[in-house]
């Protein structure tokens, strides 16, 4: 049943790179709290934190993803698709405060082989509402204020894209996550800390006697087995093609393999496999 997917990803044509767009290789890593420490010291050396606010020390960030009724983009990730989306609603918090007029960010991040493309742009609470629902979005004047930075042209294209793909797969909102972020950038190079890892499950998923015809977990398994929020945080290393000698040798000295991990996949699995319950 689940074998052949049931939804085949579209062919979107993101659009080449502006502002609100990031091209770049991802490698993450799980790493024992032990090792916390020794990284932010050498990390504090080499590199200066990334944050709007020079007054930020860390960011809580909230990502509402979406998914198809059938978990299509879920399913995509654990079969390792030529091509994966994520879609999601995020939404910032400075030192762990919201602030409740700021506008939220809608992101669509597309994924081929180890290169992930990320466009995003901003939506205010009617647009959000909206999405919740499962409608498309408008073009309107709040939009093209609140995205100023933004030539028209494009922002239209980025909601055409959002609009197809909610359209293709019925999205719907399936799961907050929330977590602490630590962040760094020198250069093209950006490294993030994500700590305090939690979810809030917000509908059902087919639990695991739905998913016995579908053999192909395995991948969200070692998700499950590798990763606990009390004991790990994720490191995420940003990049053009290449990395530092100072970062690969502390990679290499702590003997850290790069892990192919998704924090909305691994909540997922966990929800599938009875751990979780919508709250």
């Amino acid at each position: 049943m689940y074998s052949n997917l049931s939804s085949e990803v579209p062919t979107l044509a993101i659009p080449q790179k502006s502002e609100g767009e990031f091209l770049r290789t991802e490698d993450k890593y799980i790493i024992s709290f032990s090792h916390r420490d020794h990284i932010l010291e050498l990390i504090n050396k080499y590199m200066k934190p990334s944050y709007p606010d020079s007054d930020t020390q860390y960011t809580l960030i909230e990502s509402i993803y979406f998914d198809s009724k059938n978990l299509d983009f879920f399913k995509h990730d654990v079969t390792d698709y030529p091509t994966q989306y994520k879609l999601r609603i995020r939404q910032y918090a400075p030192n762990g405060k919201f602030n409740p007029r700021a506008p939220a960010h809608l992101e669509l991040k597309r994924k081929r082989g180890q290169e992930s493309k990320k466009l995003r742009f901003k939506i205010g609470p009617m647009q959000l509402l909206g999405l919740y629902k499962g409608e498309s979005l408008p073009m309107n004047d709040e939009v093209i204020a609140i995205n100023k930075d933004i030539e028209l042209q494009v922002l239209i294209s980025r909601m055409k894209i959002i609009n197809d793909l909610m359209g293709e797969f019925l999205l719907r909102p399936v799961t907050s996550i929330s977590y602490n972020r630590l962040a760094f950038e020198q250069g093209d190079l950006r490294v993030t800390m994500d700590t305090d890892i939690s979810e809030k499950r917000l509908v059902d998923v087919l639990n695991r006697r739905d998913f016995k015809t579908f053999t192909k977990l395995d991948k969200a398994e070692k998700m499950m087995k590798m990763f606990s929020a009390q004991e790990c945080f994720i490191l995420e290393v940003k990049h053009q093609g290449h990395i530092p000698s100072w970062l690969e040798n502390l990679l290499n000295e702590l003997s850290l393999p790069k892990e192919s991990f998704s924090k909305y996949t691994y909540f997922t699995a966990k929800a599938i496999d009875g751990q979780i319950t919508v709250q």
